[in-house]
């Protein structure tokens, strides 16, 4: 978000003026006189959207006075660094964005500061800037420098002219770009409202064309008009013709906006007919911010208007974040109140008074707090009042930690709450309680939106897949206790959906999913179940229908699907979809159900697409309508057999282990500068198919979980682990693995008794293997699973909950599983920096986690940003691409950062 780099931008700033006065103290024998950073570094951001923003690295403070003045006389705003080694200080702690260009004068003799400036010139964002190197002789070191600079110029400290052709030329070249909309040109909608006001008609019609072809909202009037229209609607910048600006009306209108503080923020520019100090300076001592001049360019005009229209927009985005952080703040406290032995209240302070409402002491001293506060907010059966938790403490002495409940407002309005109530004694006698409270009612709200998110697909809004297995179990589960109803299941996939992927691209495609998914749930009933799959296959739960009724459904739903179309400039696509149909019957399972809906559809787009077709036992059974689910049957069984199968190996780092002032800018750096590191990784399986190099699991392990194959893959997995922990623990590698377990497997006595003798053999430590518990839904016998787990724990080896997160359900999980980690589901983690939603569900589940004493482990970290806020939670190990990729080999883990990134395909995040 802007707001978010706006604020990152402001502390990193106010840390730069502190370390730079530092390091100014500390270096005393520099004169650093000229240095001001104290005076400008809280307005950097805010002025260099406007003045281009030069920073000055000059050690002779002669040429550095000379530069300031030639650099302050062509209008630019100037840092001066009196060194290298301040210079260091304020790349490090400056975003490159709050910079126009680098100056820097060559001392040669110097060579370990200079290397250090030239990396951060080099390699970081700053080799996007700019840069000139004042040198009297030719070095080697310049010549590399301007290999890695893409615009960069070396001069003599006496060619001032050409410093400023160089600079102008440079940066007027970036400001017309930026005025360049990203799609072709075409004008972007702006929320920054322009008023333009001029006398002239053809100055009016000339600068409104040029701002609406921009995407601005503009109103142009005459000036005698312009105070009314002030005053009437709302506007960020107000553009007035210099010669308007000079008449009676103009200067009242100027008047009135200086002393009229809502209209303070309105940003004033004058249009001036060509440059002139004096109408320059007439403005400015009006109050104007800018000046543009008619006779430039359109872009260069546009140009000034972006940039202080982007300084608008920051603002108000900031002023937006501070108003909710200042509301969110305003309701941050701990309540304190006292009960006497009977539970009547005998003091309360400021915050519990404000959070419950109260205004006065009268209404509350002496009250029964069970009736005033807690009243039906704790109750436990139906004898409230023998079930009322908090009273029975007041009554008996008791200690509650963290107690949650539901305290009532004056209002009348309930309020969530987390308390702990402690005996309060006066010379070892117990006189009554004390209780302090603080409000959760934004927790319990967000536990509610992680219960939405957990149940829902993002994109559609329709159901997900977990949620929708349950509804089909559920549904399955009632038909075979009630033999004589009937219901259906109804498996749709979009006809030719990839061709339009790969053509109009992923946001046609995802318009076309919402589109669909919202004419799905209008020709359903609301009892039934409308599902995303995933991709572009979607299910519908029908409850209590016919098979007439069903394939009646079906082909309203086929019909209205035909109504969609994408139509762009290149391409015009109308949709179609394939519907299976399969009736649910007493004597199927669910995943028989599925299957056969799967079957159905398949059918459908044999016979050519855009129909429907209802499962038949009869009909279905021959070899050609299950011939491509045999072959992948055949295909798992001989890689089995054969070793079709392959392993790769993702790293999983620990978070204090890692300098977070050191992290590299590119993702699939860190992993390989940090070769003293212990090895841990996570084992990923991959089917080697002989044509293309590797096929995903999520190809192939649905099929395997369908033809009871996946408990044999784990089996094959795990010891295939042990083998190679093996030979990596005879050469003194203290190596770990971390290996997925699915929920059949740890549902199946059999095959948990092949795994506790494979284990038994092992010749590893306990601490070299780590099992991860997927697809907790799919364990059907949790006592036997559970009996497994304590036994492998008992010996010292370790399990974590995985996908923690996607469902609710998972924090039951680890009151049912006991674990030892919990890895944090990635689609909370991957967009956590810009996403204050994900944020927070990432710091509650870890907060909750570690309260149990758990480790935690965050997925699909992908940014330095996201490693940097996961270790100010507190997570304890990460994993994803910026760490690393999965690796193919890990025999030798060499000290060569080339030898380390033998990457494999692209699978976020494992």
């Amino acid at each position: 978000m802007q707001t978010d780099r706006f604020q990152v931008e402001q502390a990193a700033l106010t840390t730069a003026t502190c370390e730079l006065a530092d390091a100014a103290q500390a270096h005393h024998s520099v004169d650093c006189q000229n240095v001001s950073l104290p005076d400008y570094g809280i307005a950097l951001r805010m002025t260099s959207l406007q003045m281009p923003r030069i920073l000055l690295i000059e050690n002779s403070s002669t040429q550095r006075y000379a530069l300031s003045l030639v650099l302050h006389e062509a209008g630019y705003d100037v840092i001066e660094c009196c060194d290298y080694w301040q210079a260091v200080n304020v790349l490090r702690s400056t975003p490159s964005e709050a910079l126009s260009a680098i100056v820097l004068g060559w001392v040669a003799h110097e060579p370990e500061l200079l290397s250090v400036v030239q990396h951060l010139l080099t390699n970081t964002t700053f080799k996007l800037l700019p840069q000139v190197i004042l040198s009297e002789q030719p070095d080697e070191g310049i010549v590399s420098w301007q290999e890695a600079v893409p615009r960069s110029q070396q001069l003599h400290h006496t060619q001032t002219t050409e410093l400023i052709q160089f600079l102008t030329d440079a940066l007027t070249t970036e400001m017309e770009e930026r005025c360049i909309s990203p799609a072709r040109g075409e004008a972007q909608p702006r929320s920054v409202h322009v008023l333009l006001v001029d006398d002239a008609v053809h100055d009016r019609v000339r600068f409104e064309r040029v701002l609406r072809g921009a995407g601005y909202p503009v109103q142009s009037v005459e000036v005698e008009r312009a105070l009314e229209t002030v005053l009437t609607d709302s506007f960020d910048i107000l553009l007035i013709d210099y010669f308007s600006m000079d008449t009676p009306e103009g200067r009242l209108l100027f008047s009135e906006i200086g002393n009229n503080p809502p209209l303070l923020q309105l940003r004033r520019m004058v249009l001036i007919g060509a440059y002139n100090d004096r109408a320059v300076q007439d403005s400015l001592e009006l109050g104007a911010v800018e000046c543009v001049f008619k006779t430039e360019t359109e872009r260069l005009f546009l140009a000034r208007i972006n940039a202080l229209a982007s300084l608008i927009a920051v603002q108000k985005e900031a002023e937006a974040e501070r108003q909710r952080f200042e509301a969110i703040l305003g309701s941050v406290g701990e309540g304190v109140y006292g009960v006497d032995r009977s539970g009547k209240i005998t003091f309360m302070n400021p915050a519990g008074r404000k959070l419950l409402g109260f205004q006065r002491s009268a209404e509350f001293i002496d009250k029964n707090a069970r009736e005033l506060i807690h009243r039906g907010g704790d109750r436990r059966g139906r004898d409230s009042r023998s079930h009322d938790v908090l009273a029975e403490a007041y009554r008996d002495g008791a200690e509650l930690k963290q107690w949650e409940t539901v305290f009532m407002r004056t209002s009348g309005r309930k309020m969530n709450v987390s308390c702990t109530v402690t005996p309060m004694k006066v010379d070892a006698e117990r006189i009554g309680s004390v209780v302090a409270f603080r409000d959760i009612t934004e927790k319990k709200r967000l536990e509610r939106r992680l219960l939405w998110q957990a149940t829902r697909d993002p994109l559609t809004d329709l159901f997900n897949r977990r949620y929708f297995e349950r509804s089909l179990a559920r549904e399955v589960s009632k038909i075979q206790a009630n033999p004589s109803e009937r219901s259906a299941l109804l498996y749709l996939d979009l006809d030719k959906f990839k061709y339009l992927n790969d053509t109009a691209g992923h946001d046609a495609g995802d318009r076309l999913l919402t589109e669909t998914s919202q004419r799905l749930k209008e020709c359903v009933r609301e009892t039934d179940d409308v599902a995303r799959l995933g991709g572009d296959e979607f299910a519908v739960v029908l409850r209590e229908v016919t098979d007439e009724e069903a394939t009646g459904i079906a082909e309203h739903i086929r019909s209205n699907l035909q109504e969609i179309a994408i139509i762009t400039d290149e391409i015009r696509f109308k949709l179609s979809c394939s519907i299976g149909i399969a009736m649910i019957e007493p004597d199927l399972a669910d995943k028989d159900v599925l299957a056969n809906a799967d079957i159905a559809c398949s059918i459908a787009k044999r016979k050519g697409r855009n129909q429907w077709h209802l499962y038949s036992r009869q009909e279905d059974k021959d070899k050609e309508s299950m011939s491509e689910e045999i072959t992948w049957s055949a295909r798992l069984t001989r890689a089995l057999e054969e070793e079709g199968f392959r392993l790769m190996f993702q790293p999983i780092l620990p978070v204090a282990e890692v300098d977070l002032d050191q992290l590299p800018n590119e993702p699939n750096r860190l992993w390989a500068s940090l070769s003293h590191l212990p090895d841990h990784y996570e084992v990923l399986l991959r089917l080697d198919d002989g044509v293309r190099e590797v096929i995903s699991p999520r190809a192939f392990l649905p099929l395997a979980e369908r033809f009871n194959l996946i408990q044999k893959i784990d089996l094959w997995v795990v010891e295939e682990s042990i083998r190679m922990l093996e030979s990596l623990h005879a050469v003194q590698r203290d190596a770990s693995f971390s290996v997925n377990l699915s929920g059949t497997t740890l549902s199946s006595n059999d095959t948990l008794h092949r795994l506790n003798s494979m284990i038994r053999q092992a010749r590893i430590p306990p601490h070299a293997l780590i099992f991860e518990i997927t697809e907790t839904n799919a364990i059907q016998n949790t006592e036997v699973a559970h009996n497994f787990i304590e036994s492998l724990r008992g010996r010292g080896w370790r399990f974590a909950l995985d996908d923690f997160g996607t469902g609710f359900s998972s924090f039951s999980q680890v009151k049912r599983l006991p674990v030892d980690i919990v890895k944090i589901d990635g689609q909370f983690v991957q967009d956590m920096v810009i996403d204050n939603i994900d944020r927070h569900i990432v710091s509650a589940i870890n907060q909750i986690t570690q309260s149990l004493g758990l480790e935690t482990v965050a997925e699909y970290v992908e940014t330095p940003d996201t490693l940097r806020q996961l270790a100010e939670m507190g997570v304890d190990h990460v994993q994803g691409f910026y760490i690393s990729q999965p690796l193919t080999n890990i025999t030798e883990r060499a000290a060569s950062t080339t030898q380390m990134l033998r990457l494999v395909e692209p699978v976020a995040g494992a």
